[in-house]
């Protein structure tokens, strides 16, 4: 069973067992109350955090980069063999892995708060996407950052 099948579950149960307990005139007994407190403020937020998780990690993978309309043909130039194209290989010759081949060079990869700024960016550039409008060509909005290059390429 997959982790969105398990999360949406979980989800799911907590929905019915929120409606069962509501449907009790009263909570009169202190097992009663601890079991709504545990369904009604635990569960929920046990579960908005596997699935913020879940997302978390989802979006690092390439498919979800292959989504966006404006990005497809960057993901699928991927699977060009070209010399000259850096990404492509990067990708074909398993320099980088394959499920996150995007994420790999293109997120912040300082300790604790890098993944935060990476997904933070990433929102910005989703907004951008969907409710601005994707711009014609996608231009750098600043130099790239080599020190990401370095953490596989280093001393040699």
């Amino acid at each position: 069973m997959t982790f969105w099948a398990l999360t949406i579950s979980a989800g799911v149960l907590v929905v019915l067992l929120a409606f069962f307990l509501a449907s009790k005139p009263t909570l009169t007994s202190r097992g009663d109350k601890l079991k709504g407190l545990i369904v009604l403020g635990v569960l929920p937020a046990l579960w908005l955090t596997a699935m913020n998780v879940n997302i978390f990690v989802g979006s690092m993978r390439m498919d979800f980069c292959g989504q966006c309309h404006t990005m497809q043909k960057y993901v699928d130039s991927l699977q060009v063999e070209d010399d000259d194209a850096l990404a492509s290989s990067h990708y074909l010759n398993n320099r980088v892995p394959r499920e996150t081949a995007c994420y790999s060079c293109h997120a912040n990869h300082e300790p604790i708060v890098g993944p935060v700024l990476t997904k933070i960016k990433g929102l910005k550039e989703a907004y951008v996407e969907y409710v601005v409008g994707a711009p014609e060509k996608i231009e750098p909005k600043a130099a790239y950052v080599q020190e990401s290059c370095l953490l596989c390429h280093k001393g040699g």
